[in-house]
């Protein structure tokens, strides 16, 4: 192979890898709070309104978000950039626009396409084990050792829950 074309799919595997990383991370930081909320609050209007969208996040394919999502953002409102990676700087070999913030205007839309998966997939397992923990003998006997709410929602009920979050987010990043 030609040191271009190696160079090339470098750069690309590099480009790649930060995506993943920055939806990754957007997908765990909005939809663990979220699915919390959700779980705790689970007839709230709220938390209704909360699990439509996150079926709709579900059910709609990335392409279609991502087109709306220029649509909106590119097209209508002007805010973002439809294209391109913007200003990057190089290290070395490693280039990477996370550090400008023309670069940082570009990543937006791509992250928060494939970040609205996350969330929504995030928020919906959270729930569920949250609810299902909830419901576990330990809670109960913590409940009635008196220990406040927010410490057992918190640090004993949410430690439990997160294991299979991490595992499916995990392949998901795949």
């Amino acid at each position: 192979m030609s040191s271009n074309i190696i160079n090339l799919l470098w750069e690309s595997f590099l480009e790649t890898i930060l995506m993943v990383g920055v939806s990754g991370g957007l997908g765990a930081a909005i939809g663990i709070p979220l699915g919390v909320f959700v779980a705790l609050h689970k007839d709230s209007m709220i938390a209704k309104w909360l699990m439509g969208l996150s079926l709709l996040g579900i059910s709609l394919p990335t392409f279609f978000i991502g087109i709306l999502l220029i649509l909106v953002f590119s097209v209508w409102l002007g805010w973002l950039p439809s294209y391109g990676r913007g200003e990057i700087v190089a290290f070395g070999k490693w280039t990477t626009g996370l550090l400008t913030a023309d670069g940082l205007k570009h990543i937006i839309l791509p992250a928060a396409t494939l970040a609205i998966f996350q969330i929504a997939l995030v928020m919906r397992l959270v729930r569920s084990e949250m609810l299902e923990t909830l419901r576990s003998d330990f809670i109960r006997f913590a409940h009635a050792r008196g220990i406040p709410k927010s410490k057992i929602f918190y640090k004993h009920a949410l430690k439990n829950t997160l294991l299979p979050v991490i595992t499916i987010t995990g392949l998901q990043l795949g």
